[in-house]
């Protein structure tokens, strides 16, 4: 099974949470957990990358609190999203992993290995930063300015985000979001407006 064909499940827990969820692949090795980035749901997710992540062991996505067919309001704090993926991870009954976050995913995972430093075993920040660094400060203001650029050229704020504006840059982006569009069982949901107001306030 492929990231394209893999369904979605769901864990509830007792308290009413609901987190929707992705698995691929198999292993005897630790699970691998992924944090996404800011507005993002399991469909932003390059199936490329998670199909060669999981040749040989399990890789697991989900929506946070509030995301996608995750339930709830979006926490507005970063420790409350670290707190999140502690709790989806009990529902599991997950008691070590590998960890990678991805830009505001690598912001989680930054505070969730402080707080739960023997549940992780490796640490992986893909794009991301440091609390209190200044260019880090900049990322809301970036996003909606990329918004805004992408909204105008009819592109997706993907490709000015995450490709540079090269010839390569833009074709690789592309390709990457033709990947995107590949999946023909059931997507995920949008994240919403609010939602995503929600996580730049962090």
């Amino acid at each position: 099974m492929t990231y394209l064909t893999t369904p979605n499940k769901t864990v509830r827990g007792r308290d009413g949470s609901q987190f929707n969820y992705r698995e691929v692949g198999t292993g005897d090795k630790l699970p691998l957990i992924l944090l996404n980035h800011l507005s993002a749901t399991l469909d932003n997710w390059d199936p490329r990358l998670i199909d060669s992540l999981s040749q040989h062991r399990k890789v697991i996505v989900f929506d946070n609190r509030g995301v996608g067919l995750s339930n709830g309001n979006v926490p507005t704090t970063i420790e409350d999203m670290a707190a999140d993926v502690m709790h989806f991870l009990e529902l599991l009954g997950l008691k070590q992993i590998d960890l990678l976050g991805l830009s505001m995913g690598g912001f989680i995972a930054q505070t969730f290995t402080l707080k739960y430093p023997s549940v992780v075993r490796n640490l992986i920040l893909v794009g991301t930063g440091p609390q209190g660094d200044v260019d880090i400060a900049k990322v809301g203001r970036i996003t909606n300015i990329d918004l805004l650029r992408a909204t105008f050229t009819r592109q997706d704020v993907k490709e000015y985000l995450f490709f540079t504006r090269t010839a390569q840059g833009k074709a690789a982006g592309k390709a990457f979001m033709a990947r995107l569009k590949q999946r023909t069982m059931i997507n995920d949901k949008p994240i919403k407006l609010t939602a995503y107001r929600r996580q730049l306030s962090n």
